[in-house]
């Protein structure tokens, strides 16, 4: 019989230590190759598996912003730890030694047992002092399966490839910092971009609105004229041709005016004129002026109002949203249809509801109903003439005042839009000052069209001061007056009755003064 002899023994133990240290140094070689965090996970589990057999090998990870404990690297038989935090509420870790032997209690050991693991070796990555930054787990079927050498060695293993794992978590760490700096740099590139593209638009919107408003006040002025003409001058066929005119000069009216407005409120100096007034009265006139109408189309509109709600608002604006909605209501409605308006007040917000029971929008349009230029697609709207700026306006607006509109509409039963605006106070003091603060800006139109004022009312001074300058003409002798004939004063010519366009669309007669020559 062979016994061990002392020197067999040791022999044994050389050869032992020999394969431990190369495995370790083939660990720290393989670790130090690689900065790809989980080629370096893998690495180590595969040297692991030459010195310590295990069926399931995690490792986990703590960040340093959060105190919950989640899975890097997993491999072997499928095993889902339960979250865990790892730090108590004065911040100090909840575990700072080694886990070596059966099955532990509670949830871990429950998954565990799932799972069919029996025993356990579990070490931190990193020092207590200076924070762990993970642990490295070991689990087997059998039980008992480790002793104290086992978990010596795995401990072993985990404080040499430690500083490897933190390289790599530093180098994917610096890498998401560059991609999220690129990403950022990008955005940031897009957002002036577009910045400039839409202050680019709204000058255009805002130069191409001026121009066009120009001539069509003398188109509206001249038809206007034409209109008052004396009974008889026109036909019945140039009547209605008028007709058509001033219909369609007051629909592009209407675009132009919208167009300005939307170019306006995208603006940044664009502010809202904040004042006190009542809901009632503004709805009242509302529904009062828009009678007629509603008339012309057989259609009938009531109002349920509710006295006495008061805002702190732009009444111009606010005027402007209801009055959108009603048309709104009117146009996409057929003949014989009712619309509603009420106010009410709801959980301290002002709610104004306008309701009809015509042709409804889609549920896929309501999504983009209130996206500038967009029209419901059905094709009773479509028929009806319209921009697809009206609703756009109206959701800016309301936005502005920190309220929100809401649309609830099904097909060919009818549309209700609910407007919850809040009902805010403010000191008189605070109410001046925004007045007096409103009433400085001017937009770009404005200014254009003081300047075009001033320049006319400069020449119309100059013309007079080259009119008081020329000598006075002397007065001609009249030819004796003949008894058989009848003298007959000459009719002024039209040219010596010229007319000044107001912007209006009337036209005022001036006192003729002779053009100066410019040179």
């Amino acid at each position: 019989m062979q016994t061990n002899s002392p020197e067999h023994s040791n022999l044994h133990e050389c050869t032992v230590d020999s394969k431990i240290k190369r495995s370790l140094a083939a660990i720290s070689v393989a670790v130090s190759e690689d900065l790809e965090l989980q080629s370096v996970f893998q690495r180590v589990s595969d040297e692991l598996a030459v010195l310590v057999k295990y069926d399931h090998l995690t490792v986990s990870s703590v960040q340093e912003d959060d105190d919950q404990q989640w899975q890097a690297f997993s491999i072997g038989v499928e095993f889902t730890a339960p979250e865990y935090k790892t730090k108590k509420s004065d911040g100090t870790d909840t575990w700072s030694g080694r886990s070596l032997g059966a099955r532990p209690r509670g949830k871990f050991g429950t998954a565990m047992k799932d799972a069919g693991l029996n025993s356990l070796i579990e070490v931190p990555l990193g020092t207590q002092a200076s924070g762990h930054i993970g642990f490295l787990t070991m689990m087997n079927r059998d039980e008992n399966a480790y002793n104290d050498n086992d978990l010596s060695l795995v401990a072993q293993v985990a404080a040499q490839v430690t500083p490897a794992i933190q390289n790599a978590m530093s180098h994917e760490q610096a890498l998401e910092l560059a991609e999220s700096r690129e990403k950022q740099s990008l955005l940031e590139a897009k957002s002036i971009e577009l910045q400039r593209v839409n202050e680019a638009k709204s000058s255009f919107l805002a130069m191409v609105s001026h121009e066009l408003r120009t001539p069509l006040t003398s188109i509206s002025a001249y038809t206007d004229l034409l209109e008052r003409n004396r009974t008889g001058n026109l036909s019945e066929k140039q009547v209605r041709q008028l007709g058509v005119v001033k219909r369609n000069s007051a629909h592009l009216s209407r675009l132009i005016s919208d167009l300005l407005d939307i170019s306006k409120i995208e603006s940044p100096e664009f502010t809202l004129t904040k004042a006190d007034f009542d809901l009632s009265e503004v709805v009242s006139d509302l529904v009062e002026s828009l009678e007629p109408l509603v008339k012309a189309k057989e259609q009938r509109i009531t109002a349920d109002i509710v006295e006495g709600i008061k805002l702190i608002a732009d009444k111009q604006k606010i005027t402007q949203v209801i009055s959108n909605l009603i048309e709104n209501a009117v146009k996409y409605s057929p003949g014989v249809s009712d619309i509603t308006v009420t106010t009410s007040l709801y959980g301290g917000d002002a709610k104004i509801v306008i309701s009809d029971t015509g042709f409804g929008i889609s549920a896929d349009d309501q999504e983009q109903i209130f996206e500038a230029f967009f029209r419901s697609r059905t094709e009773e709207n479509w028929e009806v003439p319209g921009t697809g700026l009206g609703l756009a306006l109206v959701k800016r607006i309301i936005s502005m005042h920190g309220g929100t509109v809401t649309l609830d509409s099904t097909i060919g039963v009818g549309s209700n839009f609910t407007i919850l605006l809040p009902v805010l106070t403010a000191t008189a003091e605070e109410t001046t000052e925004q007045q007096n603060s409103d009433s400085e800006q001017r937009t770009a139109e404005d200014r254009a069209e003081a300047t075009i004022l001033a320049r006319r009312k400069a020449m119309a001074e100059l013309t007079e001061q080259d009119a008081a300058a020329r000598p006075p003409l002397a007065k001609p002798t009249p030819p004796p007056k003949l008894p058989t004939a009848t003298t007959v004063a000459p009719k002024p010519s039209r040219r010596q009755q010229p007319y000044r366009v107001k912007t209006s669309g009337e036209a005022e007669r001036l006192e003729h003064h002779p053009q100066p020559c410019l040179h």
